[in-house]
């Protein structure tokens, strides 16, 4: 029974973590060919209308098509064979990108802060006709992807940067939908400037988030939903083990998590402390979805860890 258990825990962790990039790739993949068809709609209205904000629009909305192909290249990459000098494989690569896409998102996002404060100082008479059936094609374009990558946004933070990118987007567009009516029917041009200030500091918030978790994975801090003193309790469960310390836990990314540890247990024989550590790797795993563990076993004296006291 025990033998079976093994085989499944360990059997599965790789093809798990391709399954989890082959997954992300797809919304991305999705993502891109939304985003990229709206930027073209968005560019021709543009030129017809001669609207300047339409065309400057577009140039952002492009912007946003080459942070996702940057997070699909980051995905890929995440999938290369480990070499000498990356021992351990490429999942921080998706790390970088959410991190250069969360950097992306906040200057983005003060550059609209910045066009506001102009439009609220000196405000300019819009074709609101236009920008609303414009607007009605960017909610339906990016709400369609916005909703697709719900479930999935917070299981992996550089699918998250994305997110970002297109909800950004996506309630800018819910925004001017909602100013073009408004101005169609009072002429209050300046709706327009407040919404995009109010959408800019919900997208801000959402982008210091994934800027400060990715940060936390750079600096090797224990992962986001991992604790530290639960994960503590499930190694002493085992009554063959006296103590732990030394205890590490990080992330490279992608929901890939790797524990190190020392153990202190009586002196027994080697086959024991293996399958007592076999046990380990399972519990872990199950209980906290540590995939990646290593522990050093020790007999005699422990140093006294009063961490989690």
């Amino acid at each position: 029974m025990t033998k079976k258990k093994k085989i499944k825990n360990h059997g599965h962790v790789h093809s798990d973590m391709c399954a989890h990039h082959h997954h992300v790739g797809n919304h991305l993949i999705f993502g891109i060919i939304m985003n990229a068809s709206f930027t073209i709609i968005e560019f021709i209205a543009g030129l017809l209308s001669n609207s300047l904000a339409l065309l400057s629009d577009a140039v952002h909305d492009l912007s946003d098509t080459i942070a996702l192909l940057i997070s699909l290249f980051a995905t890929k990459k995440a999938q290369a064979a480990p070499t000498e000098r990356q021992s351990f494989g490429f999942h921080r690569a998706t790390i970088l990108a959410a991190t250069l896409n969360a950097v992306m998102l906040v200057i983005l996002t003060l550059f609209i802060f910045y066009r506001a404060a102009l439009r609220i100082m000196h405000p300019e008479p819009i074709k609101a006709i236009i920008v609303f059936w414009v607007a009605i094609f960017g909610v339906v374009f990016n709400g369609i992807v916005v909703l697709r990558m719900w479930k999935d946004k917070d299981k992996d933070l550089n699918l998250r940067s994305a997110f970002w990118h297109l909800a950004e987007d996506a309630l800018g567009w819910i925004g001017v939908l909602i100013a073009g009516v408004i101005m169609i029917f009072t002429g209050w041009y300046i709706v327009d400037p407040l919404i995009s200030i109010l959408i800019g500091l919900l997208v801000l918030r959402g982008a210091w988030g994934v800027l400060t978790e990715a940060v936390n994975i750079l600096m090797e801090g224990t992962p986001k939903g991992i604790d530290l003193c639960a994960v503590k309790k499930t190694i002493m469960k085992h009554k063959e083990i006296k103590g732990v310390h030394d205890l590490h836990i990080w992330s490279l990314g992608g929901g890939y998590t790797i524990l190190s540890c020392h153990i202190c247990v009586d002196d027994m024989t080697l086959s024991t402390v293996q399958k007592i550590i076999h046990n380990l790797h399972i519990d872990l795993f199950e209980k906290h979805r540590i995939r990646h563990v290593t522990i050093e076993p020790e007999s005699g004296l422990c140093c006294d860890d009063r961490r989690c006291n």
